[in-house]
């Protein structure tokens, strides 16, 4: 009920506030999504809820694998099918997390013991060096974007000063 309410607050107070004002608010919820998926991060956390319930629900460790694979099956259709991150290498590196971690959970269902071991340490460890590298990336994205930034701030004060010493003197 609170994740529904959570839903129709964003909706509502994306329509009644001014989106600068809304960003400002709310960016912390919402400044990933594109705009009309805000109620991604409540599919989120509906799906972190329904995995504890399956947790605590199952009785046994190939019950709750399986179910739990079958919601994070569900969670892998919706973002691959709505995309709703608003830069792609969000939106990869959801689905690569969502797959790695279904692997994770296939895994603990199968009977053969090195096989499971092997995929699942397998799922984990791709699922890092993805984590990592998207990191990495976003860290060389910002910076080339704060090169760029710095150098069109140079350029436009360097020009301002050419202005200025080209200014007639005034009396």
């Amino acid at each position: 009920r609170r994740v529904h309410g959570v839903a129709v607050l964003l909706r509502s107070m994306r329509a009644s506030l001014d989106p600068l004002v809304f960003t400002l608010r709310f960016g912390f919820l919402v400044a990933r999504f594109r705009e009309g998926f805000y109620a991604a991060e409540v599919a989120v956390m509906a799906l972190k809820g329904a995995l504890v319930v399956i947790v605590t629900a199952f009785a046994s460790d190939e019950s709750k694998a399986g179910a739990g694979a079958i919601a994070v099956a569900a969670a892998l259709g919706a973002i691959v099918h709505a995309k709703p991150f608003r830069r792609p290498l969000h939106n990869g590196l959801a689905v690569l997390s969502l797959a790695t971690i279904g692997i994770v959970l296939v895994a603990g269902t199968l009977e053969a013991l090195i096989l499971r071991q092997v995929l699942a340490s397998g799922a984990i460890v791709v699922l890092v060096l993805g984590i990592v590298g998207a990191n990495g990336f976003d860290l060389w994205q910002l910076s080339q974007t704060e090169l760029r930034t710095d150098s069109e701030w140079r350029a436009a004060r360097d020009i301002g000063d050419d202005v200025d010493s080209h200014a007639a003197p005034s009396a």
